[in-house]
């Protein structure tokens, strides 16, 4: 774990902190926001659902929060438990010294974090990186984890370098290059303006993740024996996303694996469809 803050000064984490604050006025449903202690820092998590419902993890992509899952929260509480966590070292409200990809932070942290809330197991839908630390911890804690929804997964190909060629100059270059940024992630997908002007905010205070993801190996990826799903986009500007599919098919060959078209690596409007694999 890093002992230096993510954000680039207190004014600048209070900005990012109050504007998320007020995005989640409009969760969709009711809930209970909580800070929780774990073995790596405080956590803040959104809790909605009936409280005897099954437990559902949700866990959002790197530089971002857990108002990500804003579209989909109405839906899944109807069936679930949803514990949306913001993930420590991300612009949200959760310890701001950010997690070692490359150790076993993840794993300590998420297995911590189960047994604050009461959980012995969970199912877990992941973005990104929230995807890559759900991987993590499911191919050592396998027994915690009752089925995995990826989207947009790390950890199976390497990084598209030539993303970080494009973003790296437009990062300096204030909200245009904010813009610009989100453009090359979205693809054609619309992203809402609070979103876009969210994103500008944190382009301005919170300095991002720069170490590369480490790669699972096979022998890994074959402890994923709970159901797992992915989603991928043939546009994505991070991640190869038909090459991760064809090792998850190799390695893991009972996952259900769904290649968007025409679709970067914001993946949205999947709410029904991991809703029936959850379900299911």
């Amino acid at each position: 774990m890093n002992n230096k803050s993510v954000f680039r000064s207190e004014s600048g984490k209070k900005n990012i902190q109050d504007r998320y604050s007020a995005l989640l006025e409009a969760w969709p449903v009711p809930c209970v926001r909580r800070m929780v202690d774990t073995s790596l820092g405080s956590t803040h998590i959104i809790i909605s659902g009936e409280e005897d419902a099954p437990p559902l993890l949700l866990l959002h992509g790197a530089s971002s929060n857990s108002a990500g899952w804003m579209g989909d929260a109405g839906t899944w509480s109807k069936d679930f438990r949803l514990i949306a966590a913001d993930m420590p070292g991300e612009p949200g409200m959760s310890c701001d010294r950010r997690l070692d990809v490359a150790g076993d932070d993840y794993i300590f942290w998420l297995e911590s974090l189960l047994d604050s809330v009461g959980y012995g197991s969970v199912s877990i839908i992941g973005m990104s990186l929230g995807s890559f630390a759900a991987l993590k911890f499911a191919t050592v804690r396998p027994e915690r984890v009752k089925k995995l929804s990826m989207l947009t997964t790390s950890g199976f190909v390497p990084a598209r370098l030539s993303f970080m060629f494009k973003a790296l100059p437009l990062m300096f270059l204030g909200d245009w290059g904010s813009d610009r940024v989100n453009k090359i992630v979205a693809h054609k997908t619309p992203m809402p303006i609070e979103a876009i002007e969210f994103g500008r905010l944190v382009s301005k205070h919170y300095k991002p993740m720069m170490t590369p993801i480490p790669l699972f190996t096979d022998d890994e990826l074959k402890r994923l024996t709970m159901p797992v799903q992915y989603f991928g986009g043939n546009k994505d500007a991070l991640i190869d996303s038909e090459a991760t599919a064809l090792r998850l098919r190799a390695q893991v060959p009972h996952a259900e694996v769904n290649l968007l078209p025409d679709t970067g690596h914001l993946v949205l409007g999947q709410t029904e469809k991991i809703l029936g694999f959850m379900k299911g």
